[in-house]
């Protein structure tokens, strides 16, 4: 019996992890508030809510400068919607101390001077996020991990389905899906509007982010945490980001073992070799070695 060792193929490769390209930064500014929660976009600026400063501040996305500000409407401000011709408004705590509060109250309120022009109760005891599809408004639920369309005439629910994670807060709608940021796992959701189903899943820019608005091109993104705006993209050429880098080291060995009695002169082996790939390349020639 004679054991032939004779194919040796040893190959480097990199493989690295495969990502939707979607969540890059590409501009960040500091915020005139340290308590940013509700965010949204008029069409020309961006608007934001603050929940110690009662202020709601019309900022610009070309430099992050305050235009100029409104009074918020409530006492503990979270998310806010454009509707193309007013602002909506959540308060958690309705206007009311915490040990008296049962339901969270939505403001509508004048982009002229901040006049409240009506009140409606909350779909959800604790609102946080709001967001505008062009008919009705979508908030996020803290506590009960729901995502709720609801009318904005009366608040009444049109329709309701699971958060995709256990503390999502901000909302946006850009015309065809929701993007809803979660604090806890530091990562922003696209949703499918009607199953809410989770289509990409990209990381958050900080460690707290509360609100969100889209552009028409861009997500924006504040956070609760560092104080800053970020600008995000969302629709990037590329197809996958690479991130994760790291080496390794292939080898492929094939042992022959001939229990005839003749001599086994010749054989053929097929091995799958790895090749370059979405997710790793080759970074180094196919060595062979037999003996």
């Amino acid at each position: 019996m004679k054991k032939i060792l004779f194919t040796l193929l040893t190959i480097n490769f990199l493989p690295v992890a495969l990502f939707a390209y979607t969540g890059q930064v590409l501009t960040s500014y500091d915020l005139p508030c340290s308590y940013p929660a509700g965010l949204t976009y008029d069409g020309k600026y961006i608007w934001l809510a603050d929940r110690k400063d009662k202020k709601i501040y019309c900022i610009d996305p070309a430099n992050g400068k305050v235009i100029r500000e409104l009074p918020a409407p409530g006492y503990w401000s979270a998310g806010l919607a454009w509707d193309g011709k007013y602002f909506w408004n959540v308060d958690i705590k309705g206007g009311i101390p915490e040990a008296e509060r049962e339901q969270g109250t939505i403001y509508k309120i004048s982009p002229i001077d901040g006049t409240i022009l009506n009140t409606i109760p909350a779909p959800s005891k604790n609102p946080k996020g709001l967001a505008w599809d062009g008919k009705y408004l979508w908030c996020t639920d803290t506590k009960d991990d729901e995502i709720i369309q609801f009318d904005p005439s009366d608040g009444t629910t049109i329709r309701s389905f699971k958060a995709p994670a256990q503390n999502s807060e901000g909302l946006a709608f850009d015309g065809k899906y929701l993007w809803v940021s979660d604090r806890i796992m530091d990562e922003i959701y696209m949703l499918d509007i009607e199953s809410g189903c989770v289509i990409i899943i990209t990381e958050a820019p900080g460690k707290y982010t509360n609100g969100l608005c889209f552009d028409g091109q861009f997500l924006w993104a504040v956070d609760y945490q560092d104080d800053k705006l970020y600008k995000i993209s969302i629709n990037d050429k590329d197809n996958f980001r690479k991130t994760n880098e790291h080496k390794a080291k292939v080898t492929y060995t094939h042992l022959t073992t001939n229990f005839g009695p003749g001599i086994l002169k010749s054989l053929d082996v097929h091995l799958a070799i790895a090749d370059d790939r979405d997710n790793q390349k080759i970074i180094s020639e196919i060595k062979q070695h037999q003996r």
